[in-house]
């Protein structure tokens, strides 16, 4: 009698150890969409502050959102004036490599850049683009990827081993939606304007 309690005792101890597992994953698959909504939407929105339950983390979204919303727009009317299709540009950034984003970072920590533009250089060298030409960017990325935001934005990284650690697929996601969310503010704009959107 004693081994079958200790054997259904065993089971009992298995079963819930494989529910518990498969409810973490489960639980983790769903907080990543959440990740991807919250900080895009608390970026990309800027009459929104950033959710409390971000800690610290929302206090530095607070502090990037201005610039990052302006080079996002940037980016988007040099999209338009190039005539570029919106989606061919989100396709680029799904196609884009961690070992290239890795391959970067290590090359601009080797190299000791000084300037926005020589940040662009090395980027420019080491992440393929093939769908159109990465120099029309130069502009729009020296003029609000400055140096000082350069700095703290690496400075954040290699203090918190942040490369090794990357998962592209939410910073891929995260990066979409705010260009997504940009893109309809534009269109939008223009819609009330009574001009024509371009997407």
């Amino acid at each position: 009698m004693t081994n079958i309690k200790t054997k259904n005792y065993k089971r009992w101890l298995i079963i819930s150890a494989i529910t518990l597992a498969a409810l973490v994953g489960a639980a983790f698959l769903l907080y990543k969409p959440v990740v991807v909504y919250t900080v895009s939407h608390a970026i990309a929105d800027s009459s929104s502050t950033a959710p409390v339950y971000l800690g610290s983390y929302g206090k530095k979204i607070q502090k990037i959102k201005k610039p990052i919303n302006k080079a996002s727009e940037q980016v988007i009317y040099k999209l338009d004036s190039l005539h570029i299709p919106f989606e061919v540009f989100l396709q680029t950034i799904d196609n884009v490599d961690k070992k290239e984003i890795l391959k970067t970072l290590a090359e601009i920590e080797k190299q000791k850049p000084t300037t926005s533009g020589q940040i662009f250089d090395i980027t420019k060298k080491n992440i393929t683009v093939t769908a159109f030409d990465v120099e029309a960017f130069r502009k729009p990325f020296v003029k609000y990827a400055t140096m000082p935001r350069i700095q703290k934005a690496l400075h954040y990284i290699n203090e918190n081993r942040l490369a090794e650690e990357l998962d592209i697929t939410v910073s891929r996601e995260i990066i979409k939606n705010i260009l997504i969310q940009k893109r309809a503010e534009i269109d939008y704009r223009l819609k009330k304007a009574g001009g024509i959107t371009t997407h």
